[in-house]
Order: C-alpha cells, then structure tokens, then sequence
C-alpha cells in the first residue's frame, strides 16, 4: 500500500479531516525526503566515479562567473550558480570540465486583490565544456520540440543534413553553414543520435553541451561521462580547414537563441 492509499483508508475508516490533512502532510514530507535521499546517491556515485577516474574536483564559487557565461539558461533567469565541477582529463588539446548547474525562472500565475502572483521555478542542468584554442564556427544543436520546429520553419540558419533522422531529432542552427555540414559528418551525426544531448553549442571557440541533470548515465557512470563524449564527437569532427572569426559570431545580437519559459 502506497502513502497516498494509507492516507485515503485512515480517512474513510473515520480518521476526519484533521488525520487526512496530517496525512497529507507526511505524504508531501516523505516525497521531499525521497527526492533528497535519491539525489544524495546521485552525488556520491558520482563523486566516487570523479575520484576513481582522476576527474579534478574545482570549486563551484570559483567557476560559477566564468562557466556561467557560457552555459544556456531561460528568458528572464535568475540565481545563476554551478553547484558542482572537475576538470576531465582529456587527451586533445583544450581543457575539459564537467559540471552541474542551476537557475531560476518566474510564471505568473493570474493576479489577485494584493497584486500579480507568481511561480518560482528551479531548473536543474548537467554539462561539460570543452574550451579549445582552435577558433570554431558559432553553431547550435538541440533536440527539436514545437519551438524548434517553429525556428526550423522560420530561421535562415537552419541546417540540414543527409540523414533524415538527424533532421527529425535536432535543430541545427549556424552562421555557416559549409562548417557546419563539415562538422557534423556522418560519424558525428551517429555519436550525436546514440548520446541525445538536449543542446550543443559552438561559441566563442567553446564546445558546450547540455542536458537535463535528472538523466541517469549508462552502467553507474554519471551522465556526464557522455556529455564530455559529446564534447569529444563534435571535436573530433571539426575539419582543419574549419576556421571563424569568433569575435565576429560573438557580437552578433541574434545569435543566441533561448528557448522561451514552459507554459
């Protein structure tokens, strides 16, 4: 017998409201105390996972101005911090951290005699960065949903390629798109389908790449072991003659696109 069901028979069995609403209670207690014993888990496997495969662990508070700033967030967030990120040790040149981050974003939720009410919602993420010396050509890559079929539909920028099932799954969307057709051979285009990350991006000569960070990796790995293999495809697939003026990408204002806040 599930919570909820030991709730509704105290209940039905005469316990009045005063025992339903103290059941409702514990209900809730008990789902908050779950979620936090379960992502306590997440983080000691993967901490052990950090320390037995040489990741270098690194101080959120030192990290948090610099990542931030590359790392996608909502329209209108707030309380932008990394609560967690190593360095991976990589064998390309550049250097590779991992990291979890979060932030906040408001709703309205209609209006009411003392005014206009509000959500607050906290979004969770997982990534890894990938900082490479090579200049790259600004490009982004996310999983499709109405809003990228939408930009798909309307945005200069959208790149397809051969494979009509890397079409259906991802939005592509770059200045050059020569480059980016070089970059996501075919060989990307399976490593990108087999790891289905929520979004990738090229800026600034950075690899970035996202995903929810309630995702479980595969065999007890933290999920970001395949978001840094994600930082590995797209780096591996980068053509020599692939060059950008990135400051160049960087200063254009209708760059970067943001997903708008869930209605």
């Amino acid at each position: 017998m599930t919570p909820l069901h030991s709730v509704l028979a105290a209940a039905e069995g005469g316990g009045g409201p005063g025992l339903l609403v103290l059941g409702m209670f514990g209900l809730v207690a008990a789902v908050a105390v779950f979620g936090w014993l379960r992502e306590r888990q997440r983080r000691q496997q993967r901490d052990a996972y950090a320390a037995a495969n040489g990741w270098e662990q690194l101080h959120p508070g030192r990290v948090t101005n610099e990542l931030m700033s590359l790392l996608p967030t909502s329209s209108g967030s707030f309380r932008e911090r990394v609560t967690w990120a190593a360095r991976v040790p990589t064998e390309r040149e550049g250097t590779l951290i991992v990291c979890d981050y979060s932030y906040k974003t408001r709703k309205s939720s209609g209006s009411s005699r003392s005014g206009s009410r509000s959500k607050t919602r906290t979004h969770r993420k997982a990534a890894a960065v990938h900082r490479s010396p090579a200049s790259l050509p600004a490009l982004e890559l996310r999983r499709k949903g109405l809003f990228g079929s939408i930009v798909s539909a309307l945005s200069s920028r959208t790149v397809e390629v051969e494979s009509a099932a890397f079409n259906k799954r991802f939005l592509v969307l770059a200045k050059d798109q020569r480059s980016a057709i070089a970059i996501l051979d075919a060989r990307t285009q399976e490593r990108l389908l087999e790891l289905d990350p929520e979004d990738v991006q090229l800026k600034w000569g950075n690899i970035v790449v996202v995903d929810s960070s309630r995702r479980k990796g595969e065999d007890g790995a933290p999920q970001h072991v395949a978001l840094a293999a994600v930082c590995e495809a797209v780096q591996e697939g980068v053509p020599d003659w692939v060059s950008h003026d990135v400051a160049e990408d960087a200063a254009d204002p209708d760059w970067n696109v943001k997903e708008p806040d869930a209605v």
